[in-house]
């Protein structure tokens, strides 16, 4: 709380400022907050002050594994009892991650909660939110204003921990989102030795890439999936071809030094991944007028389960292309935590590795074919600009379809496999051939083995996605 008569060394702060500053008019576009026990803080005319502690009431909530709910909260101006109450329950032993959400967000928000779960799936650390949601809202020039309080105030949190309750600061991570990278950096600097510091995209840095995307046009974005990054040839190939296509914003996400082994750990980097896309996603909607229905998410393997999680809370992607999702570690999970039909308002996903599939009725379509992994993003991307269509047909069985008993188009059409899948009304189950050298598109015949046709084909098909 502002001090209405203030110490010394706030007067002698005032005094500083207005000796050292350059014209008399450039005071006037300053203002100065001083808030105890955190100093002093001024406008820089684009900048606001930050607000008041008891406005901003900044929330710092510690979890740990002995029990899944929070441990321990502090907030608001702390006094001294609640910091030595606080520090009570932080095990020094541990080491401690400190998660800090960005502007619009709150200490609630799901990428907030997926990272905290997954870093205690990860280790047995002590996991501090910053929740400075009230003072990380409109206008913008004063949640800017607000990090400087938050810093300050996370500063004072950590050097306590260190002073009282013996944290080492060699073992603190702070992580920290947007404004939060900022807030991270501020509290990190006046303490000289935290440990680590991860800044995920900067306020500025998406302000900045918002600035460059034409909302009057549609938004394709492209996901690498395991062991690949944003360069790999694949990737080049559906933007080239994307880009004959159509006049598009084309967004690739390179998640390259996270997609690698262990696949257990790439696997956990999903989550954190999806929460970020989701969130460039919103900024581009809310700061740079796009708009959801025009944004189309094509994700490989586990970039496939990025890009449902991406869409899962926007509720209104136009559509996601899930190009053989992976199934180890997401097979049989909840469905916010995997590619599902309902994370966008078109699904389709082309399957190549799977054996075993299951009829489901929705609005997605999915295809399932017998190669190879890496097959599926060269079906999509042959479908792109290939006069010859992947044209689909309903059966009741693959073994009906592999002896020609639905090779007919009914009233409606045939469905058609790849970047055109969502200009038919077909659903459900759906079968089809390809060659199997490219081009991969062609005349879908009778088989006569299981596997092969007459003309060398493979048999293929298409299944809903659960």
């Amino acid at each position: 709380m502002r001090t209405a008569v203030e110490p010394f060394f706030f007067l002698l702060c005032r005094l500083i400022l207005l000796i050292f500053a350059p014209t008399f008019a450039s005071v006037e576009r300053r203002s100065l907050a001083c808030y105890v026990p955190y100093g002093c803080f001024y406008s820089d005319g684009h900048i606001k002050t930050p607000q008041s502690p008891s406005l901003i009431n900044t929330r710092f909530r510690l979890f740990q594994r002995i029990q899944v709910s929070q441990v321990a909260e502090t907030g608001g101006t702390p006094l001294a009892s609640d910091l030595d109450a606080f520090t009570g329950f932080v095990n020094a032993t541990k080491k401690t991650k400190v998660i800090v959400h960005g502007f619009l967000d709150n200490g609630h928000d799901n990428w907030v909660t997926y990272a905290k779960d997954e870093l205690l799936v990860k280790g047995d650390f002590n996991i501090i939110i910053v929740d400075w949601g009230t003072g990380a809202q409109w206008p913008y020039e004063q949640a800017a204003g607000n990090v400087f309080l938050v810093g300050a105030e996370l500063s004072h949190l950590l050097k306590h921990l260190h002073d009282h309750g013996g944290v080492n600061y060699a073992d603190v991570h702070i992580i920290g989102h947007s404004l939060g990278a900022h807030i991270a950096g501020l509290a990190g600097h006046p303490l000289t030795s935290i440990g680590r510091i991860t800044g995920t995209p900067l306020a500025s840095d998406l302000d900045a890439f918002t600035g460059f995307v034409n909302a009057t046009k549609k938004t394709k974005v492209i996901v690498h999936g395991f062991l690949d990054n944003g360069h790999d040839n694949w990737v080049t190939y559906a933007k080239d071809e994307l880009l004959v296509k159509g006049d598009f914003n084309i967004i690739i996400v390179d998640w390259g030094t996270g997609a690698q082994w262990p696949y257990e750990q790439a696997a956990g980097n999903v989550f954190l991944v999806g929460a970020e896309l989701s969130h460039l996603l919103k900024h581009l909607h809310d700061h740079g007028g796009v708009n959801y229905a025009d944004v189309h998410i094509i994700g490989h393997s586990l970039g496939a389960h990025i890009a449902g999680l991406a869409g899962h809370p926007l509720t209104s992607i136009g559509r996601i292309t899930g190009l053989d999702p992976a199934d180890p570690l997401f097979t049989g999970k909840p469905i916010n935590r995997r590619l599902n039909r309902d994370d966008a308002t078109f699904v389709d996903v082309i399957h190549t590795d799977a054996t075993e599939f299951a009829v489901t009725k929705g609005r997605s379509v999915s295809t399932s074919l017998s190669c190879s992994h890496s097959r599926a993003h060269d079906y999509f991307i042959e479908s792109i600009n290939s006069p010859c269509k992947f044209f689909a047909h309903q059966c009741s069985s693959k073994s009906d379809f592999e002896n020609g008993k639905c090779l007919s188009c009914p009233a409606g059409g045939c469905g058609v496999m790849g970047y055109d899948a969502d200009a038919t009304t077909a659903r459900g189950a759906l079968y089809l051939s390809t060659s199997y050298h490219s081009p991969y598109c062609g005349k879908n015949v009778a088989c006569v083995h299981k596997e092969v046709s007459k003309i060398g084909t493979r048999v293929c098909f298409l299944n809903n996605l659960l």
